[in-house]
């Protein structure tokens, strides 16, 4: 299993707070990870995630028990572009409500998504392979496959709720005073 760090290609906001580090880095164009397809099993970590090293060797022996399946690390989102959540924890997963008409936001604890962010998530070489078969002209973003996962592979996926990346994308307040 291979861990990388997706990296934009043409843009990394000057004013957006990063991780350097050793992981191999994958090139991401406008959101399309379908660079990972040539690496085998994959642990990918957003350019704005960071992991403890511990808490990534955990995640991997949790992914590594389960090799076919998709495995989510939730992580903690503040902002939508320029909005920014108010009140309590909203992470990167999602659950359609019945009849798939909505989604919403999941509940910290809840086993399994419906829908996932690649802030930090195992994806199996087989699932992405099988995705970039079966849909050669589209990118492959976090929204796009992890709804093709829901229709076409599994509804539901594995959700790793001990693991907590964080993404440094939130709002600093002015002047810095908390």
């Amino acid at each position: 299993m291979r861990v990388v760090r997706a990296w934009p290609v043409a843009y990394v906001p000057e004013h957006r707070p990063r991780v350097l580090d050793g992981w191999p880095r994958i090139p991401v164009d406008n959101y399309d990870y379908r660079g990972l397809a040539d690496l085998g099993d994959v642990i990918t970590l957003d350019w704005d995630q960071a992991i403890d090293l511990a808490d990534l060797r955990a995640f991997a022996g949790r992914a590594a028990a389960h090799p076919d399946d998709v495995l989510i690390a939730p992580t903690r989102i503040y902002m939508d572009g320029d909005a920014v959540f108010p009140g309590g924890p909203v992470w990167n997963v999602k659950r359609y409500a019945p009849g798939m008409t909505t989604l919403r936001w999941m509940e910290e604890g809840e086993p399994s998504a419906h829908l996932f962010g690649f802030g930090m998530v195992y994806l199996p070489h087989a699932l992405i392979k099988r995705f970039t078969a079966e849909r050669p002209g589209a990118a492959m973003d976090d929204t796009s496959f992890s709804t093709w996962h829901h229709l076409e592979v599994r509804a539901e996926a594995r959700v790793d709720w001990a693991t907590r990346p964080v993404h440094l994308h939130y709002p600093v307040p002015e002047g810095g005073l908390l």
